[in-house]
C-alpha cells in the first residue's frame, strides 16, 4: 500500500528513504514524547533538506509559520531521526516548525496560526498514540531514559550535545494552553437556506479534547459559543436567547473531558434575502478561542408557503361541500359553497408570519360557468383589512393575485366569504403567501 499521511491535517510529502527507520511502532518501540524544533531556515528549505538522500535527518512533520500548513514526511510506524538521541527518536515523533531564530526578528515566525495547528496536531498525536499531555521543562539531555519524562518537549531538553531548539522565543505557556484545550467537531444542523426573519433551532455538536470539563457557568473553565473574529454581531442574533449579538450559548449541559457537548440555540434569519456566511467558534474564558473554526453559507430568500384547503391552517365556518371533479384543481380536492346573502359563510387560511412584513398574497380556484362572478377576498393584516373580489368564472388552475397586505409576526388571515349579491358557487381550494418584500 502506497504510504500516505497519518494526521488528517496533513499533507503526504516523504522523506528520502535514507534518511529515516522503517519500523514497526508502537510494537517495536513504544509512544513516549512529542519532541519540538524550529527550522532555522524556510519551510520549503526544511521539505528539500529532508528529501536530500545526503542529510541524514528527517522529521515527521513540518509546518509553515504563515499559515499553519502541515506536512507530514515520516509516517508515525517508522522512526525520524530528529532529535540526535537514538533512544528519544525510537519512542517519539518529530515536529518541525519555520522558524528562523538566529538573526532579524525571532518572533514573527512564531504565528497564531502555526501555534494553533501544532497544538491541533499534538493533541491528535497525544490521543492517537498515548502521549502524555504534559511538559516537564526541568527535564535535560540524557542517554538513560529513565530520568526524561514522557510528554511534549523542546529539542534541547533530549539532544546530546546541546541545541538551542526551539529557542527562547518558544511560548509554551501559550503553546501548553493550547495543547490542552482542544475541541473537535462533531456535526450540526445549520440549515443551508431560510426563509427571511425565520426563526429554527440549532445544535453543534464537539467532542471535548481538553484536559479539563467544560462549564456552562461562570469561571475560568467557562466555554461559549461565539462568533469569529470576536465580538462581531451576527445577522442571525436572537435577542430572546442568545447571550449576546456575538456570544451564542454554553454547552447544555457541563462536557466532561473526551466527550461529546452539544450547543443549542436559536437562530433566525435576516430580513433581506442573500447568501450569508457566518463563522463560529468555542471560546475558553481563560484563554481564548479554541478548536476548528466553522464557517456556513446560508441562504436567505423570500418565503414562498402555499396553504392548501386540507391543511391544518384552514377552516371554515359554514357548511362547506369538499369537491374532486374538477379538473384544474389544486391538490386532491377544494371546498365549495352556494353564495346567497341569506346564508352567509367564509372559508379561512392562516397566514402564520415568519415575520412582521408586507407580503403578495394569491388564490388558487377551479373555474366554471356556474361560479360566482364576485368573490369576496379579505386580507386581514395588523392594522387593516385589505378587500377586494374576484371573478372565478375565469382564471381557474392558476396563482392569482389577490393583493398584499402587512402582516404581524405569528398572525394574518386570508378570508374567502360565500356572502355576496352575485349568485354562483365560492370556491375555497388554495392560497399562497410571498415575502416580506
Amino acid at each position: 500500500m502506497k504510504a500516505q499521511a497519518d494526521y488528517p491535517g496533513a499533507t503526504w510529502n516523504p522523506a528520502d528513504s535514507t534518511n529515516f527507520t522503517v519500523s514497526n511502532r508502537p510494537t517495536s518501540f513504544p509512544f513516549q514524547y512529542v519532541i519540538i524544533h524550529v527550522t532555522e531556515g524556510s519551510y520549503n528549505g526544511a521539505i528539500n533538506w529532508f528529501q536530500n538522500a545526503t542529510s541524514n535527518v528527517s522529521a515527521h512533520y513540518v509546518i509553515r509559520s504563515s499559515d499553519g500548513f502541515i506536512t507530514q514526511m515520516v509516517q508515525g510506524k517508522d522512526i525520524a531521526w530528529h532529535a540526535g538521541n537514538g533512544g528519544v527518536n525510537n519512542r517519539s515523533i518529530g515536529i518541525e516548525h519555520e522558524a528562523i531564530t538566529t538573526s532579524g526578528n525571532p518572533t514573527v515566525w512564531f504565528t497564531d496560526a502555526m501555534y494553533r495547528a501544532s497544538a491541533d496536531l499534538v493533541r491528535w498525536l497525544t490521543s492517537t498514540y498515548g502521549i502524555p499531555r504534559y511538559h516537564d521543562p526541568n527535564v535535560v539531555p540524557s542517554t538513560d531514559l529513565s530520568t526524561i519524562t514522557p510528554g511534549i518537549l523542546g529539542h534541547k531538553q533530549v539532544r546530546i550535545g546541546g541545541t538551542a531548539c526551539p529557542s527562547v522565543y518558544w511560548d509554551w505557556d501559550l503553546y501548553m494552553d493550547l495543547v490542552n484545550r482542544g475541541a473537535a467537531y462533531d456535526s450540526d444542523t445549520v440549515p443551508v437556506f431560510m426563509n427571511a426573519g425565520q426563526e429554527v433551532e440549532v445544535i453543534v455538536r464537539f467532542t471535548n479534547t481538553s484536559t479539563f470539563e467544560w462549564i456552562t457557568g461562570s469561571g475560568g473553565n467557562q466555554v461559549t459559543l461565539r462568533t469569529s473574529p470576536s465580538g462581531r454581531p451576527s445577522p442571525f442574533f436572537v435577542s430572546t436567547d442568545w447571550i449576546s449579538s456575538a456570544i451564542i450559548c454554553s454547552p447544555s449541559a457541563n462536557v466532561p473531558a473526551e466527550t461529546l457537548g452539544e450547543f443549542r440555540f436559536q437562530w433566525k434569519a435576516p430580513m433581506t434575502p442573500g447568501m450569508y456566511s457566518e463563522t463560529l467558534r468555542l471560546f475558553h474564558q481563560a484563554t481564548g478561542f479554541m478548536g476548528p473554526e466553522l464557517t456556513f453559507q446560508i441562504g436567505v430568500d423570500s418565503i414562498d408557503k402555499v396553504i392548501d384547503n386540507v391543511d391544518a391552517d384552514f377552516s371554515v365556518k359554514g357548511t362547506w361541500s369538499t369537491g374532486t371533479s374538477a379538473a384544474d384543481k389544486y391538490g386532491a380536492d377544494y371546498r365549495f359553497l352556494n353564495s346567497a346573502i341569506k346564508t352567509p359563510g367564509w372559508a379561512e387560511w392562516f397566514v402564520d408570519a415568519p415575520v412582521s412584513g408586507q407580503y403578495e398574497v394569491y388564490a388558487w380556484w377551479p373555474q366554471g360557468t356556474n361560479r360566482s362572478s364576485q368573490v369576496r377576498y379579505e386580507l386581514i393584516g395588523r392594522r387593516d383589512t385589505y378587500t377586494t373580489t374576484r371573478n372565478q368564472q375565469s382564471g381557474g388552475g392558476q396563482w392569482n393575485l389577490i393583493g398584499r397586505q402587512s402582516f404581524s409576526e405569528g398572525a394574518g388571515f386570508v378570508r374567502v366569504k360565500a356572502l355576496s349579491t352575485a349568485t354562483g358557487v365560492i370556491m375555497a381550494d388554495a392560497v399562497r403567501v410571498v415575502g416580506p418584500l
